[in-house]
């Protein structure tokens, strides 16, 4: 599943999907997060699918005393530890909803990071480490330390 076939514009991000979203998160935080944003990741890009996520779970551990992180997710993806939530769903909608609601976007896929960047959203490109086309750079640590 690519994440940029149909997803809404900034503009068109129905207003009951942002509702549901809202209480959706709502009802999924965990005790002790409440009043921390929301970092939404996307880890991983279509051509480079399956990586170590060891160095995520790291920068996620190291920032939680913060940010409280949600994942958006492929079918059959694995989870990075330390996330809130792990969201999949084909909705587009949805997942735009869920954008709309975070503080910060970190990923790699280009129609997600136009998306967060066109709703105002803070966006951090991850690009795959030299020599490892399976593995994942965590972004640099002062991006969320001087965005939360």
């Amino acid at each position: 599943m690519k994440f940029h076939a149909g997803l809404p514009s900034s503009n068109s991000v129905p207003a009951h999907e942002i509702e549901r979203m809202r209480a959706f998160i709502q009802a999924h935080t965990l005790p002790g997060n409440a009043g921390k944003p929301i970092c939404v990741i996307e880890p991983w890009s279509a051509s480079f699918r399956g990586g170590d996520n060891l160095s995520w779970d790291a920068w996620i551990a190291a920032r939680a005393s913060h940010w409280r992180f949600w994942q958006i997710g492929r079918r059959f993806d694995s989870a990075v530890e330390g996330c809130e939530y792990y969201f999949w769903t084909p909705n587009r909608s949805r997942i735009a909803a869920l954008i709309a609601q975070s503080k910060a976007f970190v990923g790699s896929d280009p129609e997600l990071l136009r998306l967060a960047g066109s709703l105002g959203i803070p966006v951090f490109t991850v690009q795959p480490e030299p020599h490892a086309p399976t593995r994942h750079r965590a972004p640099d640590a002062e991006f969320l330390t001087a965005n939360r």
